[in-house]
């Protein structure tokens, strides 16, 4: 079984390995199924959790390192570091394919530890879903995957284009917004990346909306007022009015 996220948590680690990613949430993916976050990852001691691209095993890239499962914001969720073979040209060019944002997906493939379909929970279990079936007569509500008794067993974590789990790209969202936030209280600038992320958080609300057009209609109407050079607001233009209102 795979599953694809979107998520990076950055944690200062070496060059090889600029930043940790989340591989698995315990949010509802695209598929119904929630993947609780109880693993097994004993094959990372023994014959590695490889980065493959796309799930191919014929493009290896490097070894997943320092898997573990954290809690990030309220939710639980399998973190680790990239790891890119020094000496290979593909896993180099993706190591800066994911330095510059231009891959920010993982999928993860697992073997299922326990399986318990969304219909059998109590329904006054807030997952529960009631019982439906697909066109082959399979169940289709989803199931609640693993256990702390019966984990997952991590195969391989794969990069990939498209992301499907909707907890993690909210999480890949809060954590570059708040990076950014950081770094602006700090003094320093922001990565592109992050400034993207905090701005796509703004824009998501309705009042920061409305300020920005109104910010926007202060300043043609004080340029037509006075026809002087026309105005180029910025993001510090908008952060230093918001402060003082």
């Amino acid at each position: 079984m795979s599953r694809e996220m979107a998520a990076d948590l950055k944690i200062p680690v070496s060059d090889m390995a600029p930043r940790a990613f989340i591989l698995s949430t315990d949010g509802e993916a695209s598929d119904r199924n929630i993947l609780r976050q109880y693993w097994d990852l004993s094959r990372a001691q023994t014959c590695g959790v490889p980065i493959l691209l796309n799930h191919s095993r014929e493009l290896h890239v490097g070894q997943w390192k320092e898997l573990s499962v954290r809690s990030i914001g309220d939710r639980k969720a399998l973190v680790g570091l990239p790891y890119f073979a020094p000496r290979n040209d593909m896993a180099q060019q993706t190591r800066k394919d994911v330095e510059d944002d231009v891959i920010l997906a993982t999928s993860i493939r697992w073997h299922p530890g326990e399986l318990v379909r969304r219909s059998e929970l109590d329904k006054a279990d807030p997952l529960w879903r009631a019982a439906t079936e697909d066109e082959c007569g399979d169940p289709a509500e989803g199931y609640i995957v693993g256990s702390e008794r019966s984990p997952n067993l991590a195969i391989e974590g794969s990069f990939v284009a498209i992301p499907s789990d909707p907890a993690a790209v909210g999480l890949r969202l809060f954590d570059g917004a708040q990076r950014a936030l950081d770094a602006t209280s700090r003094g320093e600038t922001p990565r592109g990346g992050d400034w993207s992320r905090l701005l796509a958080t703004l824009a998501a609300d309705k009042k920061v909306r409305g300020f920005i057009d109104r910010e926007l209609a202060r300043m043609f109407s004080e340029w037509s007022a006075t026809r002087g050079e026309m105005p180029q607001p910025t993001v510090d233009t908008f952060f230093r009015s918001f402060g003082s209102n």
